[in-house]
């Protein structure tokens, strides 16, 4: 067994956390930041941990309108969204990922007090204090209680299994790499501020490799005629819908949110921010949708706010409102893009199920 090892600016401050195996490669939580910088996916992670810290700084010496309950409402939310039933399991959980309940309550005060200052748009003077050291050793507790962990790891896998599975040629991933590298330099040009490669050497030949292993399968699995024959079978599940949404603690919450948005036009991220409650929003496919909140989506008007609604899938009473409803084309570069990720997707699953083994838990 070999781990691979490439120690870069920041690294020292990440621990190298074995996160899968594939054919006899482990993969750490190393190269997953490797991975998510050279995808352009580092940089909202490292901001979001940023201003955290620097919020906190902030908050040191200036009093804040936060109460023992903002913080134990936080923590309600965060473990339901995570599965956490009982105080013990989320002790376990966080045992399992080397993290304890100090890190747990340090996520949460993080993010409770950068959401607040955002909301109230102080102006801080603190970001020359907090070192790229400090943001580094935090971002394994903020990618994991945020979420960011999940999509990273998995998205790693299926481009180690592409890779060192050698499901494609040398001579096909080669012809690749001209996009690959074209690719890479258009992401670093829209990270203009992140002019310093932090966990990535100047010349990353790896990645570049990598993604084009990557961009060669997909060119078979995902050719144009596959994307169509997919999108003639099942059309409906490509519908892209384009809302918003935001989950309260209680009903009583829930409607007064209902009535501040529709009643006063206030949008419904500040009401969400003001709640401290989760925002969000997105566009999906209706097969993206569950828990019966495609139905729902489905069956509004554009425009129109939802009155308070539970959906299976997530805690919470949930306000939303769709944006827009996209019929879907091949023409459309973002349901092109659905189309090519899910039968990549769909051919890589037998080889994630079988070949990659997560070493410590499955995202």
């Amino acid at each position: 067994m070999t781990v691979r090892n490439t120690p870069q600016p920041c690294l020292d401050a990440c621990a190298p956390t074995p996160i899968f195996l594939v054919d006899n490669q482990v993969y750490t939580w190393r190269h997953v930041l490797a991975f998510a910088e050279f995808q352009g996916q580092l940089a909202g992670l490292w901001q979001r941990t940023r201003d955290g810290l620097v919020a906190s700084k902030y908050a040191e010496t200036h009093d804040l309108p936060l109460t023992p309950e903002d913080l134990q409402q936080a923590a309600e939310q965060l473990r339901y969204r995570l599965g956490l039933i009982t105080a013990d399991d989320t002790i376990n959980w966080l045992a399992d990922r080397d993290l304890n309940l100090d890190a747990f309550e340090s996520y949460l005060w993080r993010n409770l007090v950068r959401q607040r200052l955002s909301e109230e748009q102080e102006e801080l003077s603190l970001a020359d204090t907090v070192t790229d050291r400090e943001v580094a050793a935090e971002l394994w507790s903020e990618a994991l209680l945020g979420g960011d962990f999940a999509t990273l790891a998995k998205m790693l896998a299926e481009h180690a299994a592409v890779q060192d599975l050698k499901l494609v040629e040398p001579g096909e991933r080669d012809t690749q790499i001209p996009a690959a590298e074209a690719a890479y330099a258009r992401r670093r040009e829209r990270l203009a501020s992140e002019t310093e490669a932090r966990f990535l050497p100047a010349e990353p030949r790896d990645q570049i490799r990598m993604e084009a292993a990557y961009l060669a399968y997909v060119a078979v699995v995902a050719s144009p005629d596959h994307c169509r024959r997919r999108l003639r079978a099942q059309r409906s599940r490509y519908v892209e819908i384009e809302y918003e949404t935001a989950a309260f603690a209680s009903w009583d919450v829930a409607s007064e949110a209902h009535m501040c948005v529709t009643l006063d036009g206030e949008p419904l991220s500040t009401v969400a921010a003001r709640a401290m409650c989760d925002y969000s929003s997105e566009r999906r496919s209706l097969d993206e949708l569950s828990g019966g909140l495609d139905d729902i989506l489905l069956s509004a008007e554009p425009g129109e706010y939802l009155e308070p609604f539970e959906i299976a899938s997530r805690p919470g009473y949930h306000i939303a409102r769709v944006i827009r409803k996209h019929s879907p084309s091949l023409d459309d570069t973002v349901v092109l893009e659905r189309l090519r990720q899910r039968l990549t997707h769909e051919a890589l699953e037998p080889y994630l199920e079988y070949r990659v083994t997560w070493l410590r838990w499955q995202p």
